[in-house]
């Protein structure tokens, strides 16, 4: 094994080493494409939570107006889970004859 690698070595061979080379730079782009890709993730995580760092560090100024969008979301997404699961079944509610579902 040790003299076929000193051999080639020694006699290169022009389509082993391009393949070799080609090789080589393709593992070098994947390399860059994941480095970038792990940094764009910790920059997402390290701006929710500075965002979240300064309503904490706001006071009551900045909590109210988030408090409400917050109430907002959390209540559509009540009430998409509650038409989802409910109307058009057997244990339909009065909530769903409400709207034409």
């Amino acid at each position: 094994m040790m003299e076929q690698l000193l051999n080639l070595l020694q006699n290169p061979d022009p389509v082993i080493l391009a393949l070799a080379f080609g090789i080589l730079c393709a593992i070098v782009v994947i390399l860059l494409i994941l480095v970038n890709a792990v940094t764009g993730f910790f920059e997402i995580f390290s701006g929710l939570f500075d965002a979240v760092a300064s309503l904490i560090s706001s006071g009551p100024e900045g909590w109210c107006g988030c408090l409400v969008i917050f109430a907002l979301l959390l209540g559509g997404g009540g009430l998409l889970y509650l038409l989802a699961n409910s109307c058009g079944s057997g244990s339909e509610i009065n909530f769903c004859r409400f709207w034409p579902f």
